[in-house]
């Protein structure tokens, strides 16, 4: 980019209707090839005082402007004491792709790309499903069969610059969803078939628009047959899991304390249990291929049984440092994952008497030490939260973010 390029400047004078009239500067300059250009007047300090155009391409030769000699606010400018700067490049932008991205390719439909890491995610067979939070107009759920993770599969493919679609729970033939929020204050339960990649409306549930435009709801924005519905940021669903062979859909609330539980095909609400969820996990419920619920509660990983009924505590695992998201084999009540962050950094498996099982990742993770191990695990988001999410395939191995 240039600046200084010589500008010859000639005072004239404009009669303008009526008998005003007002000094005007005809600026004169020659290019020597076609180029974007922009130009400005500055004062003696190099403030700007005028943006006479910007982004304009010129071709080569030569160019006349005229300045009114007046600032951006429409006011006078003494011109001995100011000097016009023109701009010029041929900058051409050729997209490479992204350092750190291993998708199968730099551009194109099959691109992983969001504006925040992974916040939750779910298998279904050979399928993954996760889910991205807001995502700026993009859609807020991306996928990949587990034979070829670096290729994008969006599970839904509509997108809504307005929601936040951070929760996924999948039984295997429809995938569950959570907006907490997004551009609008709403938050909600929703669920989308895996196969045909569109809404399914719950028969008990309710019609919500998130953005009117006048008196009608704004294109995009009504979402038909939706559940647990709330009004602010607050009230938003902090984990969510499902059931595989039966019919429960789990939905905590941490600011509530409560497990909100509904049928899974139709809505309905079913009942509500209060227990003390961890505000600090958001995917601090897992589904056991038996029924089970796990909850994560403070430093403490709950096992709950008959949810039909009268949900009942049937097991504790205590003593972990900061466990923030929990998982369970698809079909293994023996192998409950959790991942413990804090001063553990680890991936830890118990049998589902909370006997410890294994342990993965060094403790302390990149805490203490930054050199690179593919055995180090780090579930720091920011510089005051930890967030991550746990998903377990069929052959027992599982992903982690």
């Amino acid at each position: 980019m240039h600046s200084g390029m010589r500008i010859r400047a000639v005072a004239w004078l404009s009669l303008a209707a009526g008998p005003a009239a007002h000094a005007m500067t005809a600026l004169q300059f020659s290019l020597n090839g076609p180029y974007v250009t922009s130009a400005g007047v500055y004062d003696d300090t190099g403030r700007l005082l005028r943006t006479l155009w910007s982004g304009r391409n010129l071709a080569a030769g030569a160019h006349t402007f005229i300045w009114d000699d007046r600032d951006d606010t429409g006011q006078l400018v003494a011109r001995p004491t100011v000097s016009i700067r023109l701009l010029y490049h041929r900058i051409r932008y050729h997209w490479d792709g992204v350092i750190g991205n291993t998708s199968a390719s730099f551009t194109g439909p099959g691109v992983h790309h969001s504006m925040f890491p992974p916040s939750s995610i779910a298998l279904a067979g050979s399928r993954a499903v996760y889910a991205v939070g807001y995502n700026e107009g993009g859609v807020g759920t991306h996928g990949f069969s587990l034979n070829d993770p670096q290729r994008d599969l969006p599970p839904v493919l509509r997108a809504d610059a307005f929601t936040a679609w951070s929760l996924v729970a999948t039984d295997g033939r429809e995938l569950y969803w959570a907006n907490i929020g997004g551009l609008s204050a709403k938050t909600f339960v929703a669920a989308s078939s895996l196969d045909a990649a569109d809404f399914t409306p719950f028969s008990a549930g309710t019609i919500l628009c998130l953005n009117y435009l006048g008196p009608i709801c704004y294109p995009g924005q009504e979402y038909k047959g939706i559940i647990d519905i709330g009004t602010d940021h607050g009230t938003a669903p902090t984990g969510l899991a499902v059931q595989t062979r039966g019919h429960i859909l789990a939905v905590a609330h941490a600011r509530q304390g409560t497990v909100e539980l509904f049928d899974k095909a139709t809505g309905a609400r079913l009942r509500t249990f209060t227990i003390p969820v961890s505000a600090d996990a958001s995917n601090q419920l897992a589904a056991a291929p038996n029924g089970d619920l796990w909850v994560i509660t403070g430093t403490s990983l709950l096992r709950y049984t008959a949810l039909d009924s009268k949900p009942a505590l049937a097991a504790t695992i205590s003593g972990l440092s900061h466990p923030l998201a929990v998982a369970v084999h698809p079909s293994d009540d023996d192998v409950v994952l959790v991942a413990d962050g804090g001063a553990s950094q680890q991936v830890k498996a118990y049998d589902h008497n909370g006997r410890l099982l294994w342990t993965y990742g060094q403790a302390g993770g990149y805490g203490n030490d930054p050199s690179v191990d593919a055995g180090k695990l780090w579930f720091r988001f920011d510089a005051t939260l930890e967030r991550t999410a746990l998903a377990v395939q069929a052959n027992g191995s599982f992903w982690v973010v």
